[in-house]
């Protein structure tokens, strides 16, 4: 069976978006109710958010320290011992993501959906194999952003049902081209 480019380039994008991101129910990409063996922090590279409320132990990660490949002598340096390797430094986890958008000054109110999954650690229990999973639990929840003409700082809305998932909205008139 032969594919048209364009269905090769949503094929590939869609494994993209899964291997990155994670499932999404919209596009049958993945198991909306996946179980991971590791945090998901560990299992996708983006598309996580971590709250900012959280502790120290979610909310940062030490970050591991590449180290360099030694050269012998027969390499050209004159260092023949290894060097030290850098300390390893604390790197916090996203807890917010940001979209821009443009829309028509006539327009007051905004519907926006936002979906996600959240992740349960399950403990382990005596009988288990000795590895702790993470249970998804896909969420939606449409939320309707009333548009001020202009803001001076952003204005917050809890996104319901989504244990303190916040929408920022800031509103900047743009001039259209040649007025």
């Amino acid at each position: 069976m032969s594919m048209k480019p364009v269905e090769v380039r949503k094929e590939l994008v869609d494994a993209l978006r899964l291997d990155l991101i994670g499932p999404c129910a919209t596009r049958n990409l993945g198991t909306a109710d996946e179980v991971l063996a590791q945090a998901p922090s560990r299992w996708y590279l983006t598309g996580f958010l971590v709250p900012l409320d959280a502790g120290d132990e979610q909310r940062a990660e030490v970050e591991a320290t590449d180290e360099l490949d030694a050269l012998d002598e027969a390499g050209g340096t004159d260092d023949a011992g290894t060097p030290e390797p850098a300390s390893a430094r604390q790197r916090y986890l996203p807890s917010s993501i940001g979209m821009s958008l443009l829309v028509s000054a006539t327009t007051h109110r905004v519907e926006v959906i936002a979906r996600w999954g959240d992740y349960l650690r399950k403990e382990l229990e005596e009988d288990d194999d000795g590895y702790a999973t993470w249970k998804r639990i896909a969420r939606e929840q449409v939320v309707k952003v009333d548009l001020p003409e202009e803001t001076q700082q952003p204005i917050e809305s809890p996104v319901p049902d989504s244990r303190g998932l916040r929408l920022a909205v800031s509103v900047r008139p743009v001039q259209a081209e040649g007025g």
